[in-house]
């Protein structure tokens, strides 16, 4: 059941923020299957440009730092232990698992990597936080 929840929230998260489903549908004048028609209300009914590409009208853009707290985690200082203690996954498991590669690239869904909870907590033991410096 877990799991079939996580796809759905998945594909709902791409659905609305990654293709936005919702918007292209409101210029259309269609109400997505599913979609309450108060909650459709939410979404905007055009795009705009932006640096990124067509966006929402109204939505802004942030760096991911100006919106969370961002944290570098370190594999304990050796690759092979990153690769001996951490398991990747194309689907959604425990955690995202977020590289360079991927803000580089502007989060593109499909190239996304997942950890199972095992590698999240081996990578959480150590932790080098934004704009510090490694030894």
């Amino acid at each position: 059941m877990c799991e079939t929840l996580e796809k759905t929230a998945s594909t709902l998260f791409k659905s609305w923020f990654v293709d936005f489903d919702p918007v292209k549908a409101k210029m259309e004048g269609r109400i997505p299957e599913g979609m309450e028609p108060e909650l459709l209300d939410l979404f905007p009914d055009s795009f705009e440009d932006s640096d990124l590409g067509p966006i929402p009208a109204r939505w802004e853009i942030y760096k991911i730092d100006e919106i969370s707290k961002v944290v570098d985690y370190v594999a304990n200082g050796s690759f092979a232990m990153l690769k001996e203690n951490v398991i990747l996954y194309d689907q959604p498991e425990y955690a995202l698992y977020v590289r360079t590669t991927d803000a580089n690239n502007g989060f593109i869904w499909k190239n996304l990597k997942f950890t199972d909870e095992t590698s999240y907590k081996f990578l959480k033991k150590s932790v080098l936080k934004g704009h510090s410096h490694w030894p």
